[in-house]
């Protein structure tokens, strides 16, 4: 077993640029850069890019070739590195800059800033990029033309279930059958089964995120069952904690925020709905073909006897929080930003494609014309989500939508009546220089009584916004150039037509949302399953199958192992779309169980593990990381639900922090250090930085220092005889091991040369890798 004694979180050399691919791809402007590129980028790209970047590269780092221009529009592992026209957006730019936080390249030593500025004005340039090395006419970025039937689309061919070719002389599963016979190609296996302790740690984290407790690691250690392990996984997806953690990112997809910015002008207030269905619908199991529906359509959605559907209504919240310049001045911009941002929501985060691209003109890449756009837009534009879309300069106000029937609603309306029939009578009396004091005294006893309430949620209605550009359910007129102002005729509400198996359904009455999440959760659309499979597999394995979870179309990557891909989405649906029993089988794989070493000939052959002949270590994310850290110390409060938390001391779980969508409070510094997503967008992948910034902050936080103070006290209160008990169930809590005999030693003299200090021990331990990361 390997010694993490006391090894500080620190910086590593970092592997390639974060290629965070931007939605759309711009046509560039005519060449004016050919010469830039041959006395300039090009040289620079052979000395500072080539050693990692290249097809000469002893080691290709990050998946990225630089060496061509289709290569570098391509990108490394997810997604393209070069925007032509846009230095701001190219992120091979944005790492040459030396952003203080994000990927620093070359990692020995920031460009001369000059030669950083040339390639900026080159790429702002257009990007030209010569034919050959000889000088010839330098080559413009214009895409292929595209056959617009999509036969050759992968992404979009039905999901056939393939046969399962078994290993000769094997005993696996489906999932190892496939990724064993793609492995023996190469002449590689799996590495060996990782050791129950290991494998313990890893399934609480995956599933509940927090660690286990001692007790719980040595149970399963000892515990000589067949079918031990599967109990651990159905014990963790009985939990109410895995609802927390597969529901925070959940989260990250539907770009949750409490409110905009943090200040008395509230737009969102009860957000905090939309959150807690989606904890409860994980917990619950709900079949994920319902919960799209009900994000989609909820409100259409049949509702119980006698009351509203409290649930589909809380569920379209995810069409309500998104970024839509909800501060914009222009508020006819405002509510075609808010049509936009629902067609790119429903589009990459169910389907994966990226249809908000022909928002102003045909698809680059894609066979997604401008027309199938504002086919969509015009299903959102014949709905609303505000009452009023406030005056110039104003916020708007959402629509709150009671969640109770109409009886248990009159006390709170009598109450508003009784105050505004006072306030107004108060009003007549003082323009009558009437004595109001006897009114004002009984105003002041009512509104001093408990204001009854009922439950509201942020939700959506059919109908477009009345006092906005579309007032009706209507079809919307395409938007040359996405210039409200510059309309061409309009576009039958739909679906985009290179997804359709069969004819067009016929939206004529209602807003078309329910024929929409109809026709996403049908057998029809192969696209909802694969996506969702694929965003599964990547929460246990670190990467997809498809390594660009929301872009399945050309500027995505396909997929390592597609009949896997097609086996899982299969039997996804078969199974009744359980997202439960999804997790169940990736986790009960021998894939999953695996070490995450690997043989030198597994490094020299798949270094990027491709091919899965290894775990993937991870770190934690930031919520994981502040929840492991009170789980540890016994200061994690378990209750859930509710609204939102603003204070940074109160030990609830990170899911249940306030977040705003601009000038996001520091909880600690933790979310800014250890890469907290940006609500800005939907995130389908976490950063993973590795930054001095992070080493300085478990040095040094208060809060750190805190948790290992309360952790000291437990071992000091525990009815443990011995300093050599102490210090094994320290290690046990924190890495689900005992120490190792040099440990134990090092332990004994870190503790002696600081007066039996058992806090800076438990310091000491946090600080370690071997706490951070995830075997």
């Amino acid at each position: 077993m390997r010694s993490h004694v006391f090894s500080l979180v620190g910086c590593g050399t970092l592997t390639g640029i974060i290629l965070v691919a931007p939605l759309c791809a711009q046509q560039p402007p005519p060449d004016k850069g050919a010469a830039l590129f041959r006395t300039v980028v090009g040289p620079a790209l052979v000395k500072h890019c080539f050693p990692c970047h290249s097809a000469t590269a002893d080691k290709l780092q990050g998946g990225l070739h630089l060496d061509s221009l289709k290569s570098a529009l391509r990108g490394g592992t997810s997604g393209p590195a070069l925007v032509p026209g846009n230095p701001d957006k190219s992120l091979i730019v944005q790492a040459l800059r030396y952003p203080a936080h994000g990927r620093q390249m070359p990692p020995g030593g920031r460009l001369p800033t000059d030669l950083v500025e040339s390639i900026s004005n080159w790429v702002k340039a257009g990007a030209a990029w010569p034919a050959a090395a000889n000088g010839s006419s330098p080559t413009q970025v214009q895409p292929k033309l595209r056959d617009m039937s999509g036969s050759g689309w992968w992404a979009i061919k039905p999901v056939v279930s393939p046969p399962v070719h078994r290993v000769i002389g094997k005993t696996t599963g489906e999932i190892d059958a496939f990724l064993l016979a793609t492995l023996r190609k190469t002449g590689l296996g799996y590495a060996p089964r990782a050791d129950r302790r290991t494998r313990i740690r890893r399934a609480y984290f995956d599933l509940i995120g927090v660690p286990p407790t001692p007790e719980e690691v040595e149970r399963f250690v000892y515990d000589a069952s067949p079918n031990a392990w599967a109990q651990v996984i159905d014990d963790l997806l009985a939990r109410p904690q895995y609802g927390e953690r597969s529901g925070r990112r959940w989260l990250d997809l539907a770009r949750y925020v409490d409110d905009v910015v943090n200040n008395s002008d509230v737009i969102w207030m009860d957000n905090w709905r939309y959150r807690d269905w989606v904890i409860k619908s994980f917990n619950e199991d709900l079949p994920y073909r319902d919960f799209v529906r009900m994000q989609v359509a909820g409100d259409l959605l049949p509702a119980p006897p006698d009351r509203p559907n409290a649930d589909g209504l809380i569920a379209t919240g995810a069409l309500v929080m998104g970024e839509w310049s909800q501060l914009d001045a222009d508020k006819k911009k405002m509510i075609v930003d808010l049509a936009d941002d629902q067609v790119r929501f429903v589009s990459t985060v169910f389907m994966g494609v990226t249809i908000g691209c022909a928002r102003c003109h045909d698809h680059k890449f894609d066979p997604f014309t401008a027309a199938d756009y504002y086919a969509l837009a015009g299903i959102f534009n014949s709905s609303h989500v505000m009452k009023t879309v406030g005056a110039v300069g104003g916020s708007p106000v959402m629509l709150r939508i009671p969640l109770v029937p109409p009886a248990e609603q009159e006390p709170r309306k009598k109450w508003e009546a009784g105050v505004a029939e006072l306030e107004a009578r108060i009003k007549t009396a003082e323009s009558a220089k009437l004595d109001a004091a006897a009114l004002k005294t009984e105003l002041a006893a009512l509104k001093a009584k408990p204001v009854p309430e009922f439950p509201t949620a942020h939700a959506m209605q059919d109908g477009g916004q009345a006092d906005g550009m579309f007032p009706g359910i209507a079809d919307a007129c395409v938007q040359v150039r996405g210039d409200y102002s510059k309309l061409d005729p309009a576009v039958k509400r739909g679906f985009p037509r290179v997804l359709m198996k069969s004819a067009q359904p016929k939206i004529e009455a209602g807003s078309g949302r329910l024929q929409l999440a109809d026709w996403l959760t049908s057998h029809e659309n192969p696209l909802t399953p694969r996506v969702i499979v694929n965003r599964i597999w990547q929460q246990h394995f670190g990467e997809g199958l498809v390594q660009t979870p929301s872009n399945f179309g050309a500027l995505g990557t396909k997929p390592t192992h597609p009949e896997l891909l097609d086996w899982l989405a299969s039997k996804f649906m078969q199974d009744g779309w359980s997202i439960k029993s999804m997790h169940r089988l990736i986790m009960l794989s021998e894939a999953y169980q695996q070490v995450a070493r690997a043989p030198s000939a597994a490094l020299k052959k798949d270094p990027d593990n491709r091919l899965l002949a290894r775990f993937r270590r991870r770190r934690m994310e930031v919520e994981v990381l502040r929840d492991s850290l009170l789980s540890v110390s016994g200061a994690l409060d378990a209750t859930m639900g509710g609204p939102p938390i603003a204070e940074p001391e109160l030990n609830r779980r990170m899911v249940y922090m306030k977040v705003y969508r601009q000038a996001d409070p520091v909880i600690g510094g933790i979310r800014q250090v250890f890469d907290a997503p940006d609500p800005k967008d939907s995130v389908d992948r976490r950063g993973e930085s590795t930054v001095a910034p992070q080493a300085l902050y478990f040095l040094n936080s208060p809060f750190v220092f805190s948790q290992a103070e309360r952790l000291a006290a437990r071992l000091r209160e525990s009815k443990l005889l011995s300093d050599h008990d102490r210090l094994k169930r320290l290690y046990l809590t924190l890495f689900a091991r005992p120490p190792i005999p040099a440990e134990a030693a090092a332990a004994a003299a870190f503790r002696a040369s600081r007066g039996d200090d058992w806090a800076a021990l438990c310091h000491a331990l946090l600080c370690t890798n071997e706490f951070l990361y995830v075997e």
